[in-house]
């Protein structure tokens, strides 16, 4: 070899055009605001689950999962608790916040005594 190292034309536009396709989800005005893609009817009700388990209204949780759910946040939180794409996709919000909590719980409860401290 002579050291000139060319890399084809076509590879190099294949890696442009990859680059420049990469979808970047847009921003979704849902997950600004309460409900936070929760039906208006259920918003109370989940307010008022996780109230009782927290003792305060813990709305950053509906807003979190909203935002993995439609605003490309990073879902890697919810990967170790065992969700899917599909199933972080296919779930309503209000459902998948209470498999979270379930999964949270679950998690918990699989912990060694002297690390739940």
């Amino acid at each position: 070899m002579n050291g000139n190292c060319r890399i084809p034309i076509g590879c190099f536009v294949l890696v442009v055009l990859n680059v420049l396709c990469v979808r970047v989800p847009a921003h979704d005005a849902r997950c600004d605001a309460p409900p936070y893609s929760v039906p208006q009817d259920k918003y109370p009700v989940l307010v008022r689950l996780l109230t009782n388990l927290f003792g305060a209204p813990k709305t950053e949780l509906i807003s979190q999962v909203c935002k993995m759910k439609f605003d490309g946040a990073d879902r890697t939180a919810l990967y170790k608790l065992g969700f899917t794409d599909e199933q972080i996709d296919m779930t309503d919000t209000e459902t998948l916040v209470v498999n979270t909590l379930k999964a949270l719980k679950k998690a918990l409860e699989q912990q060694p005594p002297e690390s739940k401290r």
